[in-house]
């Protein structure tokens, strides 16, 4: 295939200083850009009191202001408010489509979405959610995924926090005992990112981790629900869900667009020639003579 070149003419102009326009000499105007970097998008996500909950009378204990995306936890021995902001919050009545509209991560990048909390807080509910109706599916009927359960994967992640070992006995002891430390690696990896005093962030201590080394960090848009109960019940589990998505919404990637090299540098040619186009007709009222060869 013969080489193609682009020639671009200059014409004379009594209006330029100069007495000539050379495109050529015109500065390029950047092409549009995404940012070099952003936070990890987090949402929280509260689900309505479960028939146990309600037996047991337990009290509300969190409120969600959606406007605002603010979560207010009131602690039940003292009933001092302690409040989070997010980037966006939803309550017990919202869909589950209404979040992932809010996602923004499908654009050609690469993109993680992974649920977060106490085990029977909604997580498997938000990720993959019911047939019907249609508002109420997640994520996972729409997408291929990868599950992580514990240190080897299948299919959707489901590594549950707060897991309490006491009451767990032989295989789902160990199971526990698993998930527990991947969690904690989890935890140090979030501390490395967001302190930034570290060079090495510890991603090799967990498969989960490794699951996760470009979500958190690296070069994907991420988003992080977490997925709490309202029940006072759950004050210190949902205390510390909200105080681990906290510090994750510090964490900043990197995200590149996954595209062709031709392609990107094809659409950056066409923008420039516009561009040049747009200002010698501002400069001289005249259109250049631009052609291919």
């Amino acid at each position: 295939m013969a080489n193609t070149a682009m020639s671009i003419e200059s014409r004379k102009c009594p209006q330029c200083t100069d007495g000539e326009f050379d495109l050529r000499n015109v500065e390029k105007k950047q092409p549009l850009s995404f940012p070099m970097t952003e936070r990890v998008k987090v949402i929280v996500r509260s689900r309505p009191l479960n028939e146990r909950e309600l037996k047991l009378q337990s009290t509300p204990v969190v409120s969600v202001n959606s406007e605002n995306s603010e979560i207010e936890l009131k602690d039940p021995t003292s009933n001092d408010p302690r409040n989070f902001t997010f980037d966006a919050t939803f309550g017990p009545d919202a869909p589950t489509s209404l979040i992932y509209d809010s996602a923004e991560v499908l654009s050609g990048f690469n993109a993680t979405i992974f649920a977060y909390g106490q085990t029977g807080c909604g997580k498997s509910f938000t990720m993959e959610g019911p047939d019907d109706p249609p508002d109420q599916r997640g994520i996972i009927p729409r997408l291929w995924s990868v599950e992580y359960h514990p240190e080897h994967s299948s299919n959707c992640l489901r590594a549950c926090p707060c897991r309490r070992t006491p009451k767990s006995v032989g295989t789902r002891f160990k199971e526990a005992v698993k998930i527990n430390l991947s969690l904690s690696a989890l935890g140090n990896v979030i501390s490395s990112l967001v302190e930034g005093k570290r060079t090495h962030i510890p991603y090799r201590d967990s498969k989960l981790t490794r699951l996760l080394q470009n979500s958190l960090g690296g070069n994907s848009k991420t988003m992080m629900i977490a997925c709490i109960s309202p029940s006072s019940d759950s004050f210190h589990e949902t205390l510390s869900t909200l105080r681990y998505a906290n510090r994750a919404k510090n964490i900043k990637n990197a995200p590149k667009i996954n595209e062709d090299t031709r392609d990107a540098l094809l659409r950056q040619y066409r923008a420039e020639i516009a561009y040049l186009r747009e200002s010698l007709s501002e400069c001289c009222g005249m259109t250049p003579f631009v052609y291919l060869r």
